[in-house]
């Protein structure tokens, strides 16, 4: 169904892609579905666990720039898990592209209460003590957990 939908100029413009881009979507496209498996089964200290030191030695890519591996998790989020409040999955497979790169990253989750004052979660991650890293903004107004 998925192949059906990609039309020659997509195939093009992904195949036009640096190697280590079009590795990264692979992983992120297998690796999505994995982190909704191991948090449903798991729950998320061990899935974080899972992904921080047993997933991150297996496999290497070559260096991405974090802005683009957030782009790219974020797009196979959209073909795969679909992108409805799915920030922590997001967030494991990005930590691990990152520091299969290299760089130094933390994954937080906070929460806060929204307008009609309920609990809302949100996960993110931040690059660590990295000279010129965009940090992120997504984790104002929530109050993060320890």
């Amino acid at each position: 169904m998925l192949l059906r939908s990609i039309s020659p100029y997509r195939l093009s413009r992904f195949l036009a892609w640096p190697a280590s881009e079009r590795r990264a979507l692979g992983f992120a496209v297998v690796a999505l579905p994995v982190a909704e498996l191991t948090l449903r089964l798991l729950g998320s200290r061990r899935s974080r666990w899972l992904f921080e030191r047993k997933i991150a030695d297996r496999c290497r890519t070559e260096a991405i720039d974090p802005v683009r591996a957030d782009q790219i998790v974020r797009f196979a989020a959209r073909l795969t898990i679909g992108s409805d409040r799915k920030c922590l999955r997001r967030s494991l497979v990005l930590a691990h592209i990152l520091r299969a790169n290299g760089y130094p990253v933390t994954v937080y989750m906070g929460w806060r209460k929204n307008a009609e004052d309920m609990l809302e979660g949100h996960a993110w991650c931040d690059l660590i003590e990295y000279a010129g890293a965009p940090q992120s903004r997504e984790g104002d107004g929530y109050i993060q957990l320890r």
